[in-house]
């Protein structure tokens, strides 16, 4: 083999090669992750956090298991929130003259059902 055969032939291994490692190091991240097979036992998520962890799955791997759960979570609360304060807003324009008279959509359900609601603080 001439040199330039054998400097060919070196970079089409080493081409190989982070190949390997690629796949290897993806393979590990899906395992740590336990992205492969779904907890069937494990009860889902609210669906906030479901929709959240769907658009941010591929933010994963930049950030360690813990640190990307602690994301998910805070954004979904996030959007919880965002949402609960549409619905007031919506109930303050729709006639409710003060906050302390709207009532969350979930409370007033109970409300209209009869279930009493939980009062919780002092």
């Amino acid at each position: 083999d001439t040199p330039h055969d054998t400097n060919l032939k070196v970079r089409v291994v080493d081409i190989y090669n982070s190949k390997l490692d690629n796949r290897e190091e993806r393979k590990r991240f899906v395992l740590e992750r336990g992205l492969l097979f779904k907890n069937a036992n494990e009860p889902s998520q609210d669906p906030y956090y479901n929709e959240v962890e769907n658009n941010f799955k591929i933010f994963a791997r930049f950030h360690s298991h813990e640190d990307h759960k602690s994301l998910l979570k805070g954004l979904a609360e996030e959007q919880r929130l965002r949402d609960q304060i549409a619905e007031l807003e919506k109930q303050l324009s729709e006639g409710a003259q003060q906050a302390s008279t709207a009532q969350p959509a979930s409370d007033a359900a109970n409300h209209a059902a009869g279930t009493p609601m939980e009062v919780s603080g002092p």
